[in-house]
């Protein structure tokens, strides 16, 4: 999944997105202890891509708060 898409999804779209991620990282991490791993840039380009869906939803989160500022100082 690519920047540009990520930024398309929303809030929900995203915690869910994360949801899944984290638990096929916890299960690529598990079959690399036990197995060899078919791809082992799969756990980089997962992490990756964990971390772009953090920065988005907390580049959300504080968009969200800086309009709820603007909201209460023209109140």
């Amino acid at each position: 999944m690519k920047q540009s898409e990520v930024v398309l999804l929303d809030k929900d779209q995203i915690h869910e997105k994360i949801d899944q991620l984290t638990q096929r990282q916890q299960k690529l991490k598990i079959n690399k202890k036990v197995n060899e791993i078919e791809n082992p840039l799969q756990l980089r380009m997962n992490r990756r891509l964990i971390a772009r869906l953090k920065t988005q939803l907390r580049k959300l989160q504080v968009q969200n708060k800086s309009q709820e500022t603007k909201e209460n100082i023209q109140s």
